[in-house]
């Protein structure tokens, strides 16, 4: 079958041991009901506004509903259904019934995996419009180019577990199973690494990279980006340990030899630890502590190879030291030619030259920008803070070219910036997102996945609850800054958006036919027992709509209220206490909660029980409100007259 441009409309997944299945409509453009248990009925929404999204995107649709309706089952239930896609031999247990339309002709294609459910068209549909069935080699060459990545912006234990259900698992227990299990395999670090600070210390050069392509990209950022970022090293003993424990396991030598090595070993590791003495006094201690870094992860890249080790790989180590120990020499004031010829000698003795080349331009840049990294470095403390500023663009770009060159087996910087746990996430987001359409030299260590393929023509972006993180401000502009940074950047390629929120701000950025709502409770069907109820609600106008009323509307709070559940209860105990006449009650404590209370009818209304039960007429509440509001304003004022007077006091003293 051609490769064309699809998007999902409808997906249905019962399991044969389950009584109950789950359904949903992922599409505004169109409705799907059923007309008897084994068909289906498709009818076209036809209020759906065609080109909403953008040139990239094909269409962007919200899921809303209560906690435990089923938003993550749903997106949980999307990636299953392409994994299955991908195996040879589908799990014959899970009944599936998927429904797509190809965007350039209308045409709509489904596929039933151990279901023989029919789609049908409702008459009305136009004559050139058509439904036809796949068979499973049309389904299998559509998964080839059509690709589904995750965002979860919450650390879960099911992320983690099955992180290969999608094509791009960017849910952050999905990249922290996917950053270990490389460098496990690839022996990039030790079983006993701490697999967190691991895959942050990745994520925070992925940023790095991707804050300086998008400044570069853009002259006019689209979205907030930090003012400065800090590079300091990682923590490598857990490395150490573990090269060394290989480099003895590969030295097949009789005791006297072994003994040998041992000592150079030390004498290695302890050269290395006195780099930032003596020998270093006249560089800083960032250069220094990178040179360092230069030298260890060459003799990683010959002592722990992520591929097959070479046949000589012990007689390149011992060399290797041989050399260091030799050329070495703590006497000597110029750190850069010292290991720069260093390295040249080492060249000729091993097969890894292009490490040695790429630490070798690294060193000569360190010298050259020597003055101005001492500008950047923190006094006494091996880090430079760098301003996010065009001025410093040329500069970090480089830095960040040289450090991609030499870190692919062992990375040693970690980066920091000056934001905020949202900010943090939105730049996290957006970098991943940003690293599957990059192609401009990749970041091979820290991508879990590579770009997308020239045949992939579909991307499904499945958005569980990303916003959860950002301000409300934030949330304002989060479908903006989503839209607007896919239409710019994914080319060649249509996007399919599904969120999952429980933002009333994000449901005003999308039209009505846009949204499914879910709530708890089963239905009963013509195929059995549904497990959530979805709905396409056309009464409910969305798009524009005031926040407050898509909190009360759409978000099934009509039984609930409007406020905290604790202010509720406060409350109504204040209103018990004034219209019960019975008992007795604390004035002061009355007032103050009335006075605290933000929404001014219920105010008002609790102030004229208050007048009530004290006999005290309104007038004079309002009077006695009125005088206290005066006293303040007064108090106010005699402070900032004293502090007048204390400044001119001072100025006529130095004036004397």
């Amino acid at each position: 079958m051609e490769k064309n441009y699809l998007q999902l409309i409808y997906i249905r997944r019962k399991r044969k041991y389950e009584e109950s299945g789950i359904e949903a409509v992922l599409n505004g453009k169109y409705n799907v009901e059923e007309k008897d248990s084994n068909c289906i009925k498709v009818k076209t929404e036809k209020n759906y506004i065609n080109g909403l999204w953008g040139r990239s995107i094909s269409d962007c649709y919200a899921i809303v509903g209560e906690n435990g309706s089923g938003k993550t089952q749903i997106m949980n239930m999307i990636m299953e259904f392409f994994s299955c896609q991908k195996q040879i031999n589908s799990e014959n247990s899970i009944e599936f019934s998927v429904l797509f339309e190809d965007i350039q002709t209308e045409n709509l294609v489904y596929y039933c995996l151990n279901t023989n459910i029919e789609f049908e068209l409702e008459e009305d549909s136009s004559e050139k419009q058509y439904i036809k069935k796949l068979t499973r080699e049309e389904m299998r060459q559509i998964s080839e180019s059509y690709k589904v990545a995750y965002v979860h912006n919450i650390l879960s234990r099911k992320d983690y577990m099955n992180n290969y259900l999608c094509d791009y698992n960017f849910s952050i227990g999905g990249l922290i199973a996917q950053d270990f299990r490389m460098n496990v395999e690839m022996h990039y670090s030790s079983n006993r690494i701490d697999k967190l600070q691991n895959y942050f210390d990745k994520q925070q050069f992925q940023i790095v990279d991707f804050i300086y392509k998008i400044k570069r990209k853009y002259k006019k950022n689209p979205f907030p980006l930090p003012s400065v970022m800090e590079i300091s090293f990682t923590d490598d003993h857990y490395n150490w340990s573990y090269i060394i424990k290989k480099i003895k396991k590969n030295q097949v030598r009789n005791e006297i030899e072994e003994i040998q090595i041992e000592e150079k070993i030390h004498m290695f590791k302890e050269q290395i630890q006195n780099m930032n003495g003596e020998f270093c006094k006249f560089d800083n201690l960032w250069i220094n502590e990178t040179i360092k870094n230069l030298i260890l992860n060459c003799f990683k890249g010959i002592a722990v190879s992520p591929v097959v080790p070479e046949s000589n790989t012990d007689l390149e180590c011992e060399r290797f030291l041989d050399l260091f120990l030799e050329n070495i020499d703590n006497g000597r004031t110029d750190i850069y030619e010292t290991i720069i010829n260093f390295f040249s000698k080492l060249r000729m003795e091993v097969h890894n030259k292009i490490c040695i080349d790429n630490s070798i331009q690294f060193i000569k840049w360190l010298k050259k920008n020597h003055h101005e990294i001492r500008l950047l470095e923190v006094s006494g403390e091996n880090k430079i803070i760098i301003p996010v500023t065009d001025e410093r663009f040329n500069f970090v770009q480089e830095l960040i070219r040289l450090y991609k060159n030499v870190n692919w087996e062992f990375p040693f910087y970690t980066f920091s910036f000056n934001v905020s746990t949202g900010e943090y996430y939105f730049l996290s987001l957006f970098s991943e997102l940003y690293s599957i359409v990059d192609k401009e030299d990749g970041i091979k260590n820290i991508r879990a996945y590579g770009p997308i393929d020239s045949n992939v023509k579909n991307i499904l972006l499945l958005l569980d609850e990303a916003d959860l993180s950002f301000h409300p401000r934030w949330q304002k502009m989060f479908i903006y800054w989503i839209t607007e940074f896919i239409n710019l950047n994914f080319v060649g390629v249509k996007v399919q958006i599904i969120v999952a929120t429980h933002s009333p701000i994000l449901l005003s950025d999308f039209p009505s036919v846009n949204v499914l709502y879910l709530s708890k409770g089963k239905k009963e069907t013509a195929t059995g027992i549904q497990s959530c109820i979805t709905m396409k609600d056309g009464n409910k106008k969305t798009f524009g709509c005031n926040i407050h009323t898509l909190f009360f509307d759409s978000f099934f709070l009509e039984k609930c209220g409007t406020m905290g559940n604790f202010a509720e209860d406060k409350i109504n105990n204040l209103v018990e206490t004034l219209t019960n006449y019975s008992h007795g009650f604390d004035e002061k404590y009355a007032e103050n909660m009335i006075e605290c209370i933000g929404e001014r009818i219920l105010q008002n209304r609790l102030q004229q029980l208050y007048s009530r039960r004290t006999s005290i007429p309104m007038e004079q509440m309002k009077k006695k409100k009125q005088d206290n509001s005066v006293n303040k304003t007064l108090e106010l004022l005699r402070k900032q007259r004293e502090e007048i007077d204390r400044l001119i006091r001072e100025l006529e003293q130095k004036n004397d």
